[in-house]
């Protein structure tokens, strides 16, 4: 079983690492959407794809309307 999970272990690594998703959409400030589920949504996001953490704030920032930037 050590080696089963180890090889299991793996083969996920590998096809996460793989996986080309849709970035969420872009956020909107108003009453509809809520920042904290969109910033989870986001950090989910970048742990999947393996951005590295110090592009983090820079990329959310390209992702705000500019009514979310203020």
């Amino acid at each position: 079983t050590g080696i089963r999970h180890q090889y299991w272990s793996y083969a996920i690594r590998i096809t996460v690492s793989q996986l080309k998703m849709d970035m969420p959409p872009i956020f909107i400030a108003s009453r509809q959407q809520n920042v904290r589920g969109w910033l989870t949504k986001m950090e989910r996001y970048f742990r999947l794809m393996r951005y590295p953490a110090d592009m983090w704030i820079e990329v959310v920032a390209t992702r705000l309307t500019e009514a979310a930037e203020a």
